[in-house]
């Protein structure tokens, strides 16, 4: 089980697989960390990611996730345009397939030797 705690730090972190991204805007809802809730903007130019939280109300933003789903995204565990088609999230196709170009698409491995 995973819980991201502060989306911008964790965005901030994140080995993104392109160095280059357009600016786009999303809100994320997050009923029990309202610091992650709001409308943020990310990009990246030359490997330097900028994430920037526009507003705290995303509720009338028409491209909106969960905290929950985007953490499925970030981890690999489902790729964005799955949560998009599975009405799990309301952001556009061309928004979940940048998303997908731009985030790692594997699940995470926990490795343990003995």
């Amino acid at each position: 089980m995973v819980r991201i705690v502060d989306i911008k730090d964790f965005l901030l972190r994140y080995p993104y697989v392109k160095k280059d991204f357009e600016p786009f805007v999303f809100g994320i809802e997050d009923q029990n960390l309202p610091q992650n809730s709001g409308l943020w903007e990310l990009s990246s130019k030359k490997g330097m990611v900028k994430v920037n939280k526009l507003s705290d109300l995303a509720a009338d933003y028409p491209e909106k996730i969960t905290i929950q789903e985007l953490t499925k995204a970030l981890f690999g565990t489902e790729k964005m345009k799955t949560i998009v088609m599975e009405g799990k999230a309301d952001l556009s196709f061309e928004t979940a397939t940048l998303v997908d170009d731009i985030l790692v698409n594997e699940p995470p491995k926990l490795v343990d030797y003995f």
